[in-house]
């Protein structure tokens, strides 16, 4: 069912905490809830998973630009890539957003070169980008793509399970982050 013309087809909370703006810190917390009566194509958070300490999702922190990028980007592709999508949004309704200025180097964000650990013990070295600049021969991985949506946002040491484009669950530990080039433009 779609909303009437002119209906609201999104909801965005928002919450700013005083003393958090009052300290310089700028703590800002937002949602952006998906399209009004969209319907979950597959929730990958409810296949099994095994018992170890990744079977609970770690925090994860995400600028407030990149919550805003990232979630037109996903509301965008609820139609072409679903799953993906979704999961992306999953991902971002579940992260703290705080100001640029508040981003941690060791935390992965868009333009990061993350070096993983795979559950096999195989070490891979990532640079998380936009869809358009996505190169899998030249490591650059997509956000839009199941391991790119898992990486977003997760710091040094941590680690967490996701699920590839084939169902099968996997899981990575982040060993590194380089944070993104400083743009001086």
């Amino acid at each position: 069912m779609r909303p009437e013309a002119g209906a609201v087809d999104h909801v965005t909370s928002i919450t700013i905490s005083a003393a958090a703006n009052a300290r310089g810190g700028a703590f800002v917390r937002r949602r952006s809830l998906r399209p009004a009566q969209q319907a979950l194509p597959y929730d990958y958070r409810n296949l099994p998973m095994s018992q170890s300490s990744s079977s609970r999702l770690p925090k994860i922190i995400i600028t407030e630009p990149e919550f805003e990028s990232l979630s037109r980007i996903a509301n965008a592709a609820l139609d072409a890539l679903p799953d993906v999508a979704e999961e992306l949004l999953r991902e971002l309704e579940r992260a703290r957003v705080v100001a640029e200025k508040a981003a941690k180097p060791d935390v992965v964000r868009m333009n990061s070169t993350i070096l993983y650990r795979q559950e096999d013990g195989i070490e891979r070295r990532v640079t998380l980008v936009y869809p358009a600049a996505a190169d899998i021969s030249q490591g650059r991985v997509s956000i839009m793509t199941p391991i790119g949506t898992a990486l977003i946002g997760l710091g040094q040491g941590q680690s967490i399970a996701w699920t590839n484009r084939t169902g099968k669950r996997q899981e990575l530990t982040v060993l590194a982050v380089e944070p993104p080039p400083v743009d001086h433009t």
